[in-house]
């Protein structure tokens, strides 16, 4: 038996159940004795017996969950730099495809609407939002449920009803904005922090670059986390009150008892009346002073 320690950086992590599901996938390996997956610095440490398995199969083993693994900081820099460049390239597209689809949902009515949309929306739903299809796999393939299972079932299910109306029941309204949205508007991030004076390749793998040389700026940050973390905490109450109260409204709630029925139009405007509520709040963030 040759006992090795390889320490990995993983790329593509963006909560805690990417990890728990890379270190579960990790242990199942014959021949790893222990892995230890740390989502706040992106970080694999693997402890395996070289004689049964290499760091090849290991890294394949990640890959096939979804994951990248990288041995050196100047691979996750670079790795990094073309990940950026894709997400730009199709918030672009999803962003130059979701305008239109707002407006021709809200704003334009004419016969062929929902074809159009249907024609607008496909593009966001398995172009831009591939990548949530292909992690929602890797997930569940390794037993876990993460972010990617959320968006991929909460947008597939506004589609595929909305694909139902489109061909089976024209008279009614689809919801391809709301598919549409979802795929376009999530981000993923992940934070590493570095100081401006220090080494070039820290600076390159560090979302956050302290321009000051004072490490006091750390804790100004955590700071700011928190109040980040705040703002999140109260948007998510705001976007859980539109839904709990316009949701059994809409699904006619109050049409047994006063006769009354909330057009799904209504509706539709509230999610979007969420959206600018919480985008608002976020901005309020931009007052804060430490």
């Amino acid at each position: 038996m040759k006992e090795k320690t390889a320490v990995l950086q993983i790329l593509g992590m963006h909560c805690a159940a990417c990890a728990t599901g890379i270190e579960s996938g990790l242990k199942r390996i014959d021949g790893v004795f222990d892995a230890k997956v740390n989502f706040a610095v992106n970080e694999a440490i693997v402890k395996f017996d070289e004689e049964k398995v290499d760091l090849t199969k290991i890294k394949a083993t990640i890959k096939r969950g979804g994951y990248e693994a990288v041995e050196r900081v100047e691979d996750v820099a670079e790795k990094r730099r073309k990940e950026v460049r894709r997400k730009i390239m199709l918030f672009t597209l999803g962003f130059a495809l979701t305008v239109p689809i707002v407006i021709i949902t809200y704003f334009l009515m004419f016969p062929e609407k929902n074809y159009v949309l249907q024609v607008l929306t496909t593009p966001v739903q398995f172009i831009v939002g591939w990548h949530f299809y292909k992690g929602a796999y890797a997930s569940i393939k390794n037993r876990f449920a993460d972010m990617n299972v959320l968006v991929a079932l909460s947008a597939s299910a506004a589609y595929l009803y909305s694909f139902y109306v489109t061909f089976f029941k024209p008279e009614e309204m689809g919801f391809f904005d709301a598919s549409a949205r979802a795929r376009a508007a999530i981000t993923q991030a992940n934070v590493g922090i570095a100081i401006g004076s220090g080494a070039d390749v820290a600076i390159e793998s560090g979302d956050i670059v302290l321009i000051k040389d004072d490490p006091r700026d750390v804790a100004v940050g955590i700071q700011l986390s928190r109040k980040t973390l705040g703002k999140i905490k109260q948007n998510l109450f705001w976007a859980f009150f539109y839904n709990v109260i316009m949701i059994p409204l809409a699904a006619g709630v109050l049409y047994p008892s006063l006769m009354v029925l909330i057009p799904p139009q209504a509706a539709a405007a509230s999610m979007i009346l969420s959206d600018i509520t919480v985008v608002g709040n976020s901005m309020l963030l931009s007052r804060w002073k430490p």
